[in-house]
């Protein structure tokens, strides 16, 4: 399976015929998850990855998703009299959305979102609970506290985002940031950088070229060899060094990163040194130390991925006109170089959040006291960096303190028309990756609260639960002061960052004092769900996004919001500046990318909790009706992809690298929580450390509703909500707490 670049067919079409046939086989047509990316390429050696993020994923749901295999009984199911077609509907959503092969652990994003939903049916491609747990004990945490992104290969940031690249520059990116591949054509490039290979050749950063860059001093040079520059040491303590010409701007490399393989079992550190204009010799004062033992974090290759953090020294600012390398103790080790240079601050600052939630639901999910024990001293660790990284106790909020994640707009227009672009600023730091959400921020701000009220819930149980034998050594939290801590975070947002005029929340505030608002609809649901906005702003939200209330100004206003029927807008007023320097907002107009005016199909659990919470069950009941109209339809013309490929429907949707302004499946793994509103919102369950509650929310036309293999805690359970009792059958005694509403009667099964 070899691409053959003389043949005339274009790559992507045989990467496709290569990804067909893959899919063919009987593991995959029986629901197996693909490799990623990473580890399917050196598997199968069969092309560069620049191909495989965008098709990989795109083909195996094409294929699957042309004629959907009829449900497996044992899979969830819904019953609501006089409302079955709907409630098959709905199940039908969420088993096709449970079969996306993206469904599964996988970037830090998903944790917050994904795991319940994904454990709360039978395992029928995986056990769930097993993998979830898995993921969170193994997640990459560095010495700091921070969580990896865990994205894909690129040459970014190795825990952070995949962008930007250290070349992405409309103006190009002399004298501010720098990056040699040490590869022999610019066909060897991988991943994300691969657009730039001609480019980067043609600037001598590649190859011999680029080894030609630097002074080597107790080294053998042996040139470059299957696509690496290749040394061996001679002296106690070599060293590379830049040549002549050499500038960067540190502020726009706070991190530098060096991938390189070694034919030592030594433990081996090297030293980073640099001199800025006006400065005669190297210093101790302006050095770092590094590890090089850093293992491959994308597909256990035996190239070592060394992260270098000279932001962290003073010094590291003015202009750096020399580097130099040195690796004391490695005489005759052969090193093999693959690539050095510059990665902007990619880190996300919702990981913490992501992660802690993600850890905490898991455990409510599964009992699994075991698991607490091995990840409760992770989850503080996580949880003591979010505090110092995170909350500004001055400001009383969240801020982003990361390099770049200023808040400030990627490009501002001059008086002759032309953009100046910020680089280095205006950095994404969540989901909604090209956005700038930096500095005081609302998004990363009520998860944040919803943080702190979960980890103030776990550390309650833990302390009511000695027999548990979690030690506390002084490492436990306060759950009052936790408590508190939310409350006034909560309060600060609901001042500092309420637009009273528009009746909605600031997406920003950046460094320069400018509040940033389009009418991020997403950003306004969450935190109606999350419990940070207060009731007032709730209900002036809903209104916004109802269309109950108009504002002025706004590119969709009432019924237009929901042009696309599956969800709100994520905006509501078209963007065409605010995002990093990276991205071209004149490409697409309003409402055919999914982050200006385009909608994405697993924000409708937000919205459609918000309605329970502000209007009550009826109004949100009548918002999913128009949802399961709208799915009828794209079943109707052959799935979500042949119902956009109609020009007719008036948008694309994206997937695994193509934009789009619809976003259903394929990276889009949360399309799972839209049909497990079933279960949080209308039966009201929810895990808790001590077992879950049930607080119905039904719909006055439904006499009653029946979840039936919803799974808890190793077990299949079947719960009636009915009258004024619910019912729960399970397959063995349920052994934990059970919390319903005072007017409630509970009957219990086994």
């Amino acid at each position: 399976m070899l691409l053959d670049h003389n043949l005339n067919v274009p790559l992507h079409v045989q990467a496709e015929n290569m990804l067909r046939e893959l899919i063919q086989e009987d593991d995959y047509q029986k629901g197996k998850s693909l490799p990623n990316e990473v580890k399917l390429s050196r598997k199968k050696n069969i092309f560069p990855l620049a191909i495989i993020p965008v098709l990989a994923v795109t083909l195996l749901l094409s294929v699957l998703c042309q004629a959907q295999e009829p449900i497996p009984e044992e899979f969830i199911s819904f019953i609501v009299p006089g409302h079955e077609e709907e409630m098959e509907r709905i199940r039908s959503i969420y088993y096709e959305a449970y079969m996306n092969p993206a469904a599964k652990p996988g970037p830090s994003f998903w944790d917050v979102w994904t795991p319940v939903p994904l454990m709360s049916v039978a395992p029928l491609k995986a056990d769930m609970e097993a993998l979830w747990k898995e993921t969170f004990l193994n997640r990459w945490i560095d010495e700091d506290g921070y969580v990896s992104c865990h994205q894909h290969f690129s040459h970014a940031l190795d825990n952070g985002w995949p962008f930007p690249l250290f070349p992405q520059a409309q103006t190009g990116f002399d004298d501010m940031t720098f990056g040699h591949i040490f590869v022999s054509s610019p066909d060897k490039i991988q991943g994300m950088l691969a657009p730039w290979g001609p480019h980067l050749r043609n600037k001598g950063c590649l190859g011999e070229d680029a080894a030609a860059k630097w002074k080597v001093s107790g080294f053998e040079e042996e040139g470059i060899m299957n696509d690496a520059w290749q040394l061996t040491a001679t002296g106690e303590s070599p060293s590379i060094e830049t040549g002549e010409g050499f500038r960067i701007d540190p502020f726009r490399c706070p991190f530098l990163s060096f991938r390189l393989e070694l034919d030592t079992d030594l433990t081996l550190t090297g030293v980073l040194e640099w001199q800025r204009e006006g400065d005669k010799d190297y210093s101790g004062s302006r050095q770092v130390t590094f590890s090089l033992q850093q293992p491959d974090p994308f597909g256990g290759s035996p190239i070592r991925y060394c992260t270098i953090e000279p932001y962290k020294n003073g010094s590291w600012d003015g202009t750096v006109t020399k580097l130099r390398l040195t690796f004391p103790g490695s005489k005759g080790v052969r090193f093999r170089i693959h690539a050095f240079f510059s990665a902007y601050d990619t880190r996300h600052q919702m990981n913490a959040c992501n992660f802690l939630i993600g850890s905490m639901n898991t455990f409510n999910q599964t009992g699994d006291t075991t698991y607490l024990r091995g990840n409760i001293e992770r989850m503080r660790k996580v949880f003591r960096y979010a505090q110092k990284e995170l909350y500004d106790k001055e400001a009383g909020m969240v801020r982003v303190r990361y390099t770049g994640h200023d808040g400030l707009p990627g490009f501002r227009i001059k008086e002759n028309g032309e953009k100046e672009y910020l680089y280095g600023h205006s950095i994404g730091g969540n989901y909604w990756d090209i956005l700038p959400f930096g500095n005081l921020e609302t998004y990363t701000s009520y998860y944040y609260v919803y943080t702190l009220r979960m980890m103030a819930d776990l550390e309650e149980y833990i302390r009511r639960n000695p027999s548990l034998g979690i030690p506390s050594g002084g490492k436990e939290f306060s759950p009052e002061r936790l408590r508190k801590e939310a409350g006034t975070i909560a309060s600060t947002l609901n001042k500092r960052l309420w637009n009273e005029k528009d009746g909605r929340f600031y997406g920003s505030e950046d460094v320069e004092g400018t509040k940033w608002d389009y009418g991020f609809t997403f950003l306004n649901t969450e935190a109606i769900y999350y419990g940070a906005a207060t009731p007032e702003h709730a209900r002036t939200i809903m209104d916004w996004i109802d269309g109950r209330r108009i504002v002025e100004g706004d590119t969709s206003t009432g019924e237009d919001i929901y042009r696309w029927r599956l969800a709100p807008r994520a905006t509501t007023k078209r963007n065409d500046s605010w995002y990093y320097w990276g991205w071209e907002p004149d490409v697409f107009p309003f409402g055919l990318q999914v982050q200006d005016g385009g909608a994405v199909f697993s924000q409708s659990f937000n919205d459609m909790m918000s309605r329970i919470k502000v209007y009550g069950p009826d109004d949100a009941w009548k918002r999913f009706e128009g949802i399961l109209d709208w799915y009828r339809e794209t079943r109707e013309a052959g799935g979500y992809r042949a119902y956009y490929a109609d020009p007719s429907h008036g948008n694309s949707m994206q997937g695994s690298g193509t934009a789009g302004g619809i976003g259903i499946d394929m990276e889009f793994a949360e399309t799972l929580l839209v049909p497990y509103t079933m279960v949080e919102g209308f039966l009201g369950f929810k895990a808790t450390p001590e077992g879950f509650t049930v607080e119905p929310n039904l719909p006055s036309d439904w006499k009653s509703l029946t979840v039936k293999n919803l799974r808890f805690r190793g077990q299949s359970l079947t719960v009636t909500v009915e009258g004024e009792t619910i019912i729960i059958d399970s397959e063995k005694p349920l052994g934990c707490q059970v919390k319903v509403p005072a007017k409630w009667r509970l009957v219990t099964g086994k």
